[in-house]
């Protein structure tokens, strides 16, 4: 009788934490604030010297490459955008400036990168 009596609060407050630790899984930290960098315009593949596109969509970027192939991007931190949808190579994407100030893509693919886009608009 003894046990039960010492065991039943120690089981009330587990039960205490496990819910608390679910509700804190189900909040999810808000989405990292985009750069003030507006990226919708007309790039320039600077390896190829294609033509590529970014269109701005709700919750991130369509961007299309010189073939016309589209995948989708979204911010994951400030000046990087990561890939949610696409089956392109290089998944991140990070917003820098070249010597003139314009807006400059470079696409990387893990620790290598894989080519820039200069806006030309």
């Amino acid at each position: 009788m003894l046990r039960s009596l010492t065991i039943a609060p120690l089981l009330g407050a587990l039960m205490l934490l496990t819910a608390a630790e679910a509700a804190a899984q189900r909040r999810r930290p808000p989405p990292p604030a985009p750069m003030s960098t507006p990226l919708a315009g007309t790039y320039e593949n600077i390896t190829s010297g294609g033509r590529a596109f970014i269109f701005r969509r709700r919750g991130g970027y369509t961007f299309v490459n010189e073939h016309g192939a589209e995948a989708f991007f979204a911010w994951a931190a400030p000046g990087r955008l990561e890939m949610l949808v696409g089956e392109w190579n290089p998944t991140t994407a990070r917003v820098l400036r070249d010597r003139r100030g314009r807006t400059l893509i470079q696409f990387d693919s893990g620790e290598r990168t894989r080519g820039y886009w200069l806006r030309i608009d």
